[in-house]
């Protein structure tokens, strides 16, 4: 028995995954077992194990102990053929009694899902469903700790019935069945399969690469010839909770050149859609303008697409994991074809054309940008606070009057202090926006109806978005810094180890903020900016920004000056207008930054 290590999925995590499937199965696949074991470099050696394997134990599910020990000697019959690879796999249980569950790795001791290959779940007595969900767990596993993972394989055997399946990052993938006491041999090779195929062909990635120093990335300073190794800290500065099969698995690592010795860049690795605005895109134009007070790109690398593996397959029933439930409360054991609702019927009953599947696509993306930097919120005093919002505003005018470009998520996670040499450079920022991937180019208007940003900070003229001819403007986003240097005020510090957000006080007036419809909000805010309300707002500032009192008044009367007797939300998009509410916030945290330094 093994204990698959790493954080385990909360049961809600769980469940909220698998009602996520629905849409995303596609069962009974004809040529897609064929795809991974004709014309292979391991096409021969499956063939022989299996043909060993028939002579010497006939395969049977009376028990678990009966495949168990049939997995052993396949095990067995697979270990001469692996003797000249550098890093054998191996198929290990999750459970000694029953065993139900396996997993394919290459370590020793107990596996951790990082480094999973491939999985396999049995079931002799259960619903089809059980089993199936577990499969479907464990590989959610797999995906959430494993960001660059292209795809996973993963046999499913209910009841004498075997079926193959393949995860990728954009649907799960299901073989026809395969009746074992008929094609015991043709199982066998699925097995084997498993044990002899490299790295590539089970899904891995090989963006990150390892050697005696660690796992790196090779990245092009300027052009192939300048090509050398990033290597990245052992442990994540970001990753996206509740990372699934089907999310970004967004994650963000510390990087070092080999000679130095402090950790200089950032590598962030995430799946996008093909039809997502492109960070690489915002952020090479930045850099080619010289944009000041934004992070820099170094290098934007294309991996791979999810479908890479798929080209020629025809996908033409998508299984529903709602109806498998209901189903599932009927029947038992099976396969997926039980469970396939299949193609329209026409009027006299006839199956019409099955429909062809339209999969998104996404592709493995890998930026390294410069500087890296600390959390906002990891300010050592409150002069560099004040400093690193006023570089971060010079950058957001330099981004949008120098570059063309709205940011659109002004909050305290897009804004960093630079970590290495910026204290001893007089002309560097002191704090840098980071993070284009909400960004747009000024000439492309907003979508009505569509609100960008991160809830918590989004301004008001934001919110609003069901109103038409309400674009997202500059003035929101300095809106947005206003909300961000209130957050910092009133929440508690430091950050608890192991986490990297701010969380407001239980009884703060701010969590309205949070809640509600986009009306409510808006409505919220709007009222929190006049004077009464917005003095209880201030006296729940923590005793380190109390002396900020003032700095805070001055931000609301330039966002929000009363004009006929309201408070007025609107942009002004003169250049005077424009010019005076950069300069005048710009000026205010400069003057408090002065009046209280050291």
């Amino acid at each position: 028995m093994v204990e698959v290590n790493d954080s385990p999925m909360i049961q809600g995590t769980v469940e909220e995954f698998l009602d996520g499937l629905g849409g995303h199965i596609y069962a009974s696949i004809e040529g897609l077992a064929a795809i991974f074991l004709e014309h292979q470099p391991w096409s021969g050696p499956v063939i022989a194990i299996a043909r060993e394997v028939a002579t010497s134990h006939r395969l049977t599910i009376k028990s678990y102990e009966d495949f168990a020990t049939w997995i052993k000697n396949v095990q067995n019959a697979a270990r001469p053929y692996q003797m000249l690879r550098e890093n054998a796999t191996h198929l290990m249980w999750l459970e000694a009694i029953p065993q139900k569950s396996l997993v394919l790795t290459n370590g020793t001791g107990s596996p951790r899902w990082s480094s999973v290959l491939a999985l396999g779940e049995i079931t002799i007595d259960c619903p089809y469903m059980d089993g199936f969900r577990n499969l479907c767990a464990h590989a959610n596993e797999v995906f959430a700790h494993q960001s660059a993972r292209i795809l996973l394989h993963g046999f499913y055997l209910c009841e004498g019935i075997l079926e193959m399946w393949v995860f990728d990052r954009t649907g799960i993938y299901g073989s026809k069945a395969f009746n074992i006491t008929k094609t015991p041999e043709l199982v066998t090779q699925i097995i084997a399969s498993y044990l002899l195929m490299d790295g590539a062909s089970l899904g891995v990635s090989d963006l990150i690469k390892h050697d005696y120093r660690g796992n790196y990335i090779e990245c092009e300073f300027g052009g192939p010839a300048k090509a050398c190794r990033l290597y990245l800290d052992d442990s994540p500065i970001f990753a996206r909770v509740n990372k699934s099969i089907f999310s970004d698995g967004l994650t963000c690592y510390r990087a070092q050149l080999q000679s130095a010795n402090d950790w200089n860049y950032a590598v962030k690795v995430k799946w996008c859609e093909l039809d997502e605005g492109s960070e690489a895109g915002m952020l090479k134009l930045a850099t080619d303008k010289h944009i000041w007070g934004v992070i820099r790109l170094i290098q934007h690398r294309i991996v791979c697409g999810a479908s890479d593996w798929r080209r020629g397959l025809a996908l033409d029933n998508t299984c529903k994991l709602s109806s498998w439930i209901e189903t599932a409360r009927h029947v038992g054991p099976g396969s997926a074809c039980d469970y396939i609702s299949g193609p329209p019927k026409d009027e006299g009953g006839n199956s019409g054309d099955a429909p062809h599947a339209t999969i998104g696509e996404k592709k493995l993306q890998c930026v390294v940008v410069a500087p890296l930097g600390e959390s906002l919120h990891r300010f050592k005093s409150i002069p560099g606070l004040l400093c690193a919002l006023r570089d971060a505003l010079k950058g957001h005018r330099s981004l949008y009057q120098d570059g063309g470009i709205l940011h659109q998520d002004i909050s305290p996670g897009n804004i960093i202090i630079p970590a290495h040499g910026m204290e001893h450079d007089l002309q560097g920022p002191k704090g840098v926006l980071i993070d284009l991937d909400l960004a747009s180019p000024v000439t492309t208007p907003s979508k009505q109806f569509e609100s960008v940003g991160t809830p918590p900070f989004q301004a008001i003229g934001v919110l609003q978005a069901y109103l038409p001819n309400n674009p997202h403007t500059y003035r929101h986003d300095l809106e947005s810094f206003f909300y961000t240097f209130l957050f910092l005020a009133i929440c508690k510090r430091p950050v608890p180890v192991g986490e990297n957000q701010l969380q407001l006080p239980a009884t703060s007036a701010l969590q309205m903020w949070t809640q509600g419809r986009p009306v409510d909000k808006a409505r919220t805010k709007t009222e929190d900016m006049h004077a009464e309300r917005f003095r209880a707002i201030m006296d729940e500032f923590t005793p380190e920004f109390k002396v900020l009192s003032d700095l805070a008044e001055e931000l609301r009367d330039l966002l929000f000056p009363m004009r006929d007797g309201k408070l007025w939300t609107g942009t002004d998009h003169t250049t005077q207008g424009t010019a005076s509410l950069y300069n005048g916030m710009i000026d205010a945290f400069e003057k408090a930054a002065k009046l209280h330094a050291d």
